[in-house]
């Protein structure tokens, strides 16, 4: 099986020359505006995103120096003691502290709700309201699962028919410029550079121009920042198929754990495999964090994650081999504790 790994780590591996240009952070005490030449540069990520639907005619894109500014001024700009909150139980430490200053919040689960379509109690729920904003993440961050495109619309149907106004946020930060996703249908779209370009942070909200009023405008044009981010970006792009090949030989790693259930719902880039274990301690997951796998609990009842997402091996080439070593060690013991 190592030998697997090492066809993998070899394949289109990036010369070290531009590793190191991958590994360049952000300059950010540098920021330069040029309008044009930024418009160009937004057509450029529009290009990238596999049938998004949008472009820099219908609408634009604005950075910040992280995605949860964005996130923050977003609940900042929609949301008032009027407002309810449809969101999930899956999404980022940012969505979920910004939900718990507000009363109106419901979210909804995502395999009894989202998945299966069930809109029931939702239905209960919205009575009495006239807004609504809607915040979902579209590719989870611990398994990969997706949300469908088939359930945003549905509940914008639901919406309307109720006469109720919505915005609706798209957290694409796992999903972009990886699943085909039609943008056009949403009000805005948050992404984040270091999700798949991991020393670079930046984040990213799509503005869909033909949806929002002009006075909202969060974020900024910052040309450098983006110019950079696209010479990373398509370092990592070009190597799709390496990144969706990863779980195909994790899935192969993992199959002597006859235990272990894979999530297949998922999008490719991200492995993300059920086990059987409940507890995992504070220095196991330390250990396995330096080598950017990721152990998560994400229900006592059913048991704990393991995680890869393959970009973070091509940035980290080294970390691997080295990390699954430690996860080996990890495993043993948990199996005979």
């Amino acid at each position: 099986m190592k030998e697997a790994l090492e066809y993998w780590l070899n394949y289109k591996n990036i010369p070290e020359k531009e590793l190191i240009q991958l590994n360049t952070i952000r300059e950010e005490n540098k920021q330069f505006y040029n309008e044009s030449k930024y418009k160009l540069l937004e057509d450029d990520l529009f290009d990238r995103m596999p049938f998004c639907q949008l472009n820099s005619k219908n609408a634009h894109i604005t950075v910040s120096t992280c995605a949860s500014e964005l996130i923050e001024k977003l609940f900042e700009t929609f949301v008032d003691e009027d407002t309810l909150i449809i969101s999930s139980s899956v999404e980022h430490t940012t969505v979920v502290n910004e939900k718990s200053k507000r009363k109106n919040v419901y979210d909804l689960h995502y395999y009894e709700e989202i998945k299966a379509l069930n809109f029931s109690k939702l239905k209960n729920i919205i009575k009495g309201f006239k807004k609504v904003f809607v915040y979902i993440i579209g590719a989870q961050i611990s398994t990969g699962e997706i949300t469908t495109q088939v359930f945003f619309k549905k509940l914008k149907q639901t919406l309307d028919e109720n006469n109720i106004k919505s915005i609706f946020v798209l957290d694409d930060v796992h999903g972009m410029y990886i699943y085909p996703r039609d943008y056009s249908f949403f009000n805005f779209i948050i992404g984040t550079a270091h999700a798949l370009i991991r020393p670079y942070d930046m984040g990213i909200l799509i503005h869909n121009d033909t949806l929002n009023k002009k006075e909202y405008e969060i974020g900024e044009k910052v040309y450098n920042w983006v110019y950079q981010y696209i010479t990373k970006l398509d370092m990592i792009l070009e190597r799709k198929d390496k990144l969706f090949m990863l779980g195909q030989i994790l899935n192969e790693y993992f199959a002597k754990y006859t235990d272990f259930q894979r999530y297949t719902d998922n999008i490719p880039n991200i492995y993300a495999i059920k086990t059987p274990y409940k507890t995992f301690t504070q220095k196991m997951w330390d250990n396995l964090d330096a080598y950017e796998i990721r152990l998560e609990i994400a229900n006592k009842a059913q048991g704990g994650i393991i995680r890869f997402r393959a970009q973070q091996f091509i940035t980290f080439p080294d970390y691997l081999l080295k990390g699954l070593n430690v996860l080996d060690k990890i495993l043993y013991t948990l199996q005979h504790f």
